[in-house]
């Protein structure tokens, strides 16, 4: 078993908490205001003065109004309006705790690195050990993953979201500058995008970046040709 640093996921766990509180707390600041608005609107609609009672009712109709709106948007809009944007940060902790379970299987002269702070997004995983040092962005997609002929990644006939193949060299060319500060020297650093539910139909390199199965990571990483000397990985393994 390789050495384990870091808790795979938790960075994306972490995103999906702070989703949940901003969405669910701008609706019950939403409630709060609307009910306050409502109640001060009919106290001032029982005054006898007509200017303070028009502006009763105004008041009361836009407190009213704004409680309506909020439990249109829970009860009547499509539930992936509120449930996507917290379910996507879990899938995507939950493909990333999967991959940590399956790195676990390396041999012990192995060592990875799970969600490392990076300016461009956390880093999933990173792999140092005898045969390289290895950069894993993980996604948790379904469907089939290809390829066009400019090198875009595709599901099915469409685009994703994002483009991951300059997410994932980003990434790669930070950590090799992180690691060139402190130990001197510009290593060689394997970019992979790994899916975990996804088929991947892409079978060479898309700007260097290798596009996968979970199922073939490993063999992946053992039997990479590129050999990494023990002086520079102690190096890593001190300064990753």
């Amino acid at each position: 078993m390789p050495v384990q640093i870091g808790k795979a996921g938790a960075g994306a766990r972490e995103m999906a908490k702070k989703r949940m509180i901003r969405i669910f707390g701008c609706l019950i600041a939403f409630l709060i205001i609307g009910l306050i608005s409502a109640l001060s609107g009919n106290r001032l609609i029982q005054s006898n003065m007509w200017a303070v009672k028009i502006a009763g009712m105004f008041i009361f109709g836009a407190g009213i109004g704004l409680m309506v709106l909020v439990f249109k948007f829970l009860v009547i809009s499509p539930k992936e309006e509120i449930d996507n944007p917290i379910d996507q940060p879990i899938r995507g902790a939950e493909s990333e705790e999967e991959i940590s379970e399956i790195l676990q299987k390396l041999p012990k002269s192995y060592a990875v690195f799970s969600d490392l702070t990076c300016p461009m997004g956390n880093i999933d995983h990173v792999v140092v050990g005898p045969t390289g040092i290895f950069i894993i962005e993980t996604k948790s997609h379904r469907g089939q993953v290809n390829a066009s002929g400019a090198g875009e990644l595709l599901r099915g006939m469409g685009s994703f979201e994002k483009d991951f193949i300059k997410q994932v060299l980003s990434q790669c060319f930070w950590l090799k500058k992180q690691l060139a500060d402190s130990t001197g020297r510009m290593p060689f650093v394997n970019p992979l995008i790994v899916f975990t539910h996804a088929f991947v139909k892409i079978y060479k390199p898309i700007k260097g970046v290798k596009v996968l199965n979970k199922k073939w990571i490993l063999e992946h990483i053992t039997q990479s040709k590129y050999k990494i000397r023990q002086e520079e990985l102690d190096k890593v393994f001190t300064n990753c």
